[in-house]
């Protein structure tokens, strides 16, 4: 039992590299385990190694800019189909993704069009979210449904049930329960296409009072 309980949570930490896989230990509430773990000198640096993990996933729930630069950046990186090598490389953080210019990741990260069109998209959907976070008067990293409607509304002057209609579907398509909160990086991940369709809505609705003038 001594021998296998180490082997055992050896073997945890190495399954645990990734995001998707700490996702499963929380939800499993590993954390008051490893508390225990940690007391035991046999198994005390691997606890402390993977409640430090944990702990760093937990930034998941905070505003974007204090996600770093660690798994959780790394995660809403590949959210957007981005390389996260040359962001390590040169140790760039979310708050400082957040104030790079054009220029700068071109010439110092070396990213292409394309890789700068995605990163500014995740720029852009810190601003929009952030906006959100800000209709219950307090910027704490979360966004409710009822945040998200009333921003539409408030934002793009949309009808009340058509913003419930598409708080609804954003929700639905983050795979957020609708009672839930949404993190940024349950955001981003739909922002492409919700900027999509907010961008045709109001293209549709110039048209329209274009025709009737």
């Amino acid at each position: 039992m001594q021998a296998a309980v180490p082997l055992a949570l050896r073997l945890l930490t190495e399954f645990s590299q990734d995001f998707d896989s700490l996702q499963v230990l929380r939800a499993f509430k590993m954390e008051a385990a490893l508390g225990r773990l940690k007391l035991w000198q046999a198994t005390k640096c691997l606890a402390a190694q993977l409640l430090s993990k944990l702990a760093e996933a937990e930034l998941e729930y905070q505003p974007y800019p204090l996600y770093g630069n660690g798994i959780v950046q790394a995660e809403v990186l590949r959210s957007v189909r981005l390389d996260v090598r040359p962001f390590h490389e040169k140790g760039v953080s979310a708050a400082q993704l957040l104030n790079l210019s054009g220029h700068q990741m071109k010439t110092w990260l070396g990213l292409d069009p394309t890789e700068i069109s995605q990163v500014v998209l995740i720029q852009q959907a810190n601003r929009v979210f952030t906006a959100i976070d800000k209709m219950d008067r307090k910027v704490d990293g979360c966004i409710a449904q009822d945040d998200l409607q009333r921003y539409l509304i408030s934002t793009y002057n949309m009808r009340e049930e058509n913003a419930e209609s598409l708080s609804h579907r954003t929700f639905e398509h983050m795979q957020v329960d609708p009672c839930a909160s949404a993190s940024f990086l349950d955001w981003v991940k739909v922002f492409a296409s919700l900027k999509g369709e907010l961008e045709e809505d109001t293209a549709e609705c110039r048209a329209t009072k274009r025709c009737r003038r």
